[in-house]
């Protein structure tokens, strides 16, 4: 393979993955809490051998991606649902999966059948200690997260912060996965706020502009490896009836 068509293969991949996140960002636009998706290229160096030396040179389309989470704070929207809980500033709440904790921003919540406290999903929200239950007809939930059920307080939302939250993995449904790096504590102070929900961090019109400029940047790689191959093949084809 060429030098040039490798190049707009790469490039080509590239930008596929690019139209998959903002894809999916968009997909998720009206998703609570979700947290819009992105991918960073970088140029990767490409050496090679002539005449005995090492000549080093950067491809222009060959490159490495990675992907990155915008935990930009998104809208709140009021709703009035005393199981709707938008967190101002810092802050996740605690999700219990079968997979392991997870964390989220989505705060809108309901109760099952025993009156747990669980997400849209069915998974377990977690307490600072023991279960949130609600028995009862009032519910209020206080800034720093605090369960109150017909004036009596039921355990508090267990809130989490992180020193890195740029070490946060999205593995779907708004939650994330935490490493070790990513440096958990509790979170004492947080700002709750009842009644309402955050909203997602989505830039539609902007990314429906990235949509556009990527499916033309993909159709743009696959006309020039269109075009490359049959030089390419011409080339060869010439070659061989000079022999």
């Amino acid at each position: 393979m060429s030098t040039g068509i490798y190049s707009a293969v790469t490039g080509m991949k590239s930008k596929e993955r690019e139209l998959e996140a903002v894809s999916h960002n968009i997909a998720n636009a009206s998703t609570a809490g979700f947290k819009e998706v992105g991918m960073v290229f970088e140029a990767v160096m490409s050496r090679q051998e002539k005449n005995g030396q090492t000549d080093t040179m950067i491809m222009p389309f060959n490159s490495s991606e990675e992907m990155f989470v915008n935990h930009e704070q998104g809208a709140s929207q009021q709703t009035g649902g005393d199981l709707d809980l938008a967190i101002q500033g810092e802050g996740f709440f605690v999700v219990q999966t079968e997979q392991g904790l997870r964390f989220t921003r989505n705060g809108r919540f309901k109760l099952n059948d025993s009156g747990q406290v669980v997400t849209t999903q069915g998974h377990m929200v977690s307490a600072k200690s023991g279960q949130l239950v609600v028995d009862g007809a009032s519910v209020q939930v206080s800034e720093d997260g605090a369960l109150m059920v017909d004036n009596e307080e039921q355990g508090g939302f267990r809130i989490v912060r992180f020193n890195e939250e740029s070490a946060l993995e999205p593995v779907g449904n708004g939650l994330f996965k935490a490493p070790e790096s990513a440096g958990m504590q509790d979170f004492n102070t947080p700002q709750v706020m009842q009644g309402m929900f955050e909203q997602s961090n989505v830039n539609v019109v902007k990314n429906l502009m990235k949509l556009i400029k990527s499916s033309h940047a993909m159709e743009s790689y696959q006309r020039s490896i269109v075009i490359m191959s049959k030089i390419e093949e011409k080339v060869i084809n010439d070659a061989g009836k000079m022999t």
